[in-house]
């Protein structure tokens, strides 16, 4: 793994495989190379290091998975790497080992159950193990008697004795005679690439068996554990920006947007309806333009593997079997080739794109790399402690779902007085031409000109790339849709929907939900509505907000509240003061919209600007994301935190708020 290529062969081969939990010996990484090959691999990757020419061990977690690591050791030799931690809240340990060449049994002795805290938890022990377990089965030649390598099997033998561990491979076939490795020097062929478990993972061992010999001189073993995980995953999706450049793909998707809509213009369906079925046409045709060709060229490598590996069991008897295994290792390398040029565009488009730019793909490169590991647990309001993933979810599903509740409404009284003391001045009905009209082509371009590109998406997946590479096929489309659903008072499903993730605040409980930030994802239509209406809203706003207010203003910034807050510190010497500080929990996300209904009428908005609110937010949704699995929608009372323009209009509603 000590150079890029191999490690993007490693890393493509075991997604294609779909391996969850991958055990790698001899890395040959230097420790800076195995930092930045954390940033690069998503999921969990935990390893040691030796030299770039000798040991090293890794561990790689998937994405997705709910392993939640809680303690890490790492031989300094770079001879083993041990995890524990829980998957999906039941203790288990992982370890990966690279036994010597000899004396093998010295080593073994240092690793046992005893490193662990919980000697009894359940743990899985994989690596290569430079000796066989059995000398009769597990090697082409058995070895003389009172040899080193007898002692050695012995000695394994009696390790996993000791620790309650079973080899794996050999529990499920206990007659066959299968090997890992090739020694061209001895002319042998050896079994030494084992995995061991607990007595009490072995009933949840399905399959077993060991693949062929690709990018390694040995046969990867590859197992199929069966856990108690009741809850499905649903992974979401996301069009790949950097395949926008590809003239061909462009030019496919332009021409599928063409034809959706000209097959559907004359007909009775409403444009909401039409719009959100966009969306699920375009998904799968991304999906098999951007995935038909890797698929086609995974499949063959599939097949070419499977073909080697049935060629590799006969080798071993045969001489003349070399030969056809030489061919197909030379078809799997021009198979392996082109799925590299196939991904060569995604993995290398943003360093040719940004070229030696101080932007954001330097700024990824610098940063401290961060593991993604799960949420291991978390208290419940009741003070229970919960591991199960999920009912992590559920748990935080709860806790947005009371937060986001309406709030009671304010004395109508009060409230009536008030408006009318601090907001008798204003009068902006000259302005309602400006405000409530139908959205134009202008205004929908100029929006989509100033929103921010590479951002992540909501739940249908599509960026802001999309719809301005696009634009001349879906601007026009866009706009009906925004104007039939002013005047229907509601816009489509997937408009009102937020994909809610949690991200850890620093220094704060882990096990409390109010310890982690909500980030709401809004699909980008949505957004672009909002910046619309923003826009429209922006001259305005410096006459109807007071100049103490700063935050969200044109032309206005905090630096003269703080230099004002200065002043007065000084200048109260001889006078007792006090400054108060306020923050409201979740302030723009438990707002009541009717609330901000009555403060626009009282501004002296007009109807079709209120409708315009009203519309972008009628009946919003949300659901909590976390890992891959996604909670159930409900409704939300306040504004979703995604889209930086709403406090352009909603600051009209704290303000009214911090007056009373």
């Amino acid at each position: 793994m000590a150079s890029p290529r191999k490690r993007q062969q490693i890393h493509a081969y075991l997604r294609r495989h779909q391996i969850h939990f991958a055990m790698l010996q001899e890395t040959h990484l230097a420790k800076s190379s195995l930092e930045y090959t954390k940033v690069k691999w998503k999921g969990q990757l935990y390893g040691t290091t030796f030299s770039t020419y000798a040991r090293g061990v890794a561990i790689w977690i998937a994405p997705g998975v709910p392993y939640v690591t809680s303690r890490v050791q790492c031989d300094p030799n770079g001879r083993y790497v041990l995890l524990e931690g829980a998957l999906d809240g039941e203790p288990m340990a992982l370890a990966s080992i690279y036994t010597p060449n000899s004396n093998q049994w010295e080593f073994l002795r240092t690793l046992n159950s005893n490193k662990l805290n919980d000697p009894e938890m359940d743990t899985i022990w994989g690596g290569d193990f430079n000796c066989v377990l059995d000398t009769h089965r597990d090697r082409s030649i058995p070895p003389l008697d009172n040899t080193l390598a007898k002692r050695a099997s012995l000695e394994l033998a009696e390790w996993s004795s000791n620790n309650r561990l079973r080899e794996i491979w050999r529990t499920g076939h206990p007659t066959h005679r299968e090997y890992s490795f090739y020694s061209p020097v001895h002319k042998l062929y050896t079994r030494i690439d084992m995995i061991f478990a607990s007595n009490d993972i072995i009933p949840k061992i399905t399959t077993s068996g060991y693949l062929a010999r690709t990018i390694s001189y040995h046969n990867p073993l590859q197992a199929t554990l069966r856990m108690g995980c009741t809850h499905t995953c649903i992974p979401t999706w996301r069009l790949q920006p950097d395949a926008l450049i590809d003239p061909p793909y462009h030019a496919e998707l332009a021409k599928c947007l063409s034809d959706y809509f000209a097959l559907n213009k004359n007909t009775t369906t409403a444009r909401t309806t039409e719009w959100d079925a966009h969306k699920v046409v375009i998904r799968g045709h991304c999906l098999a333009a951007s995935l038909g060709v890797k698929r086609m060229l995974n499949r063959e490598l599939l097949e070419i593997e499977s073909k080697m590996r049935k060629v590799e069991t006969e080798a071993t008897t045969s001489v003349t079997s070399l030969e056809t295994l030489n061919s197909l290792k030379s078809d799997y390398k021009e198979a392996d080739a082109r799925l590299s040029r196939h991904d060569y565009r995604h993995f290398k488009a943003p360093q040719h794109a940004e070229g030696n730019r101080s932007g954001k793909l330097l700024a990824w490169l610098v940063r401290q790399p961060l593991q993604s590991s799960p949420i291991g647990a978390i208290r419940t309001h009741s003070g229970e402690v919960i591991n199960a993933q999920a009912g992590i979810n559920k748990s935080f599903h709860t806790y947005y779902r009371s937060l986001y509740q309406p709030t009671n409404p304010p004395n109508e009284q009060q409230l009536s007085e008030l408006l009318s003391l601090i907001l008798q001045n204003i009068n902006i009905i000259d302005s309602a031409a400006t405000l409530d009209g139908p959205i134009t082509s202008e205004e929908l371009r100029l929006a989509l000109s100033q929103k921010a590109r590479g951002k992540t998406p909501g739940s249908d997946g599509l960026p802001m790339e999309y719809y301005s590479s696009l634009s001349a096929h879906l601007l026009q489309p866009l706009i009906e849709v925004f104007n039939e659903a002013r005047n229907r008072k509601q816009l489509p499903d997937s408009m009102r929907e937020a994909l809610i993730v949690v991200l850890p605040k620093p220094g704060r409980d882990p096990l409390d939900v109010k310890s982690y930030r909500p980030l709401s994802l809004l699909n980008t239509d949505c957004k672009l509505l909002g910046k619309i209406l923003a826009n429209r809203l922006l001259p305005y706003l410096s006459d109807l907000i007071h100049h103490d207010q700063s935050g969200f203003v044109p032309g206005r910034n905090t630096f003269l509240n703080i230099r004002r807050l200065i002043r007065i510190l000084h200048s109260t010497t001889e006078t007792e003061a006090v400054a108060v500080a306020l923050d409201i929990e979740k302030a723009f996300d438990t707002l009541g919209w009717e609330y901000l209904i009555r403060t626009l009428k009282a501004f002296g908005f007009q109807n079709g600007f209120i409708n315009w609110i009203a519309t972008l937010y009628a009946k919003p949704t949300a659901r909590v994301k976390k890992g891959q699995m996604i909670s159930e929608a409900f409704p939300i009372a306040g504004q979703a935190d995604g889209a930086s323009e709403n406090p352009t209009y909603t600051i009209l509603f704290p303000y009214t708020r911090m007056m009373l």
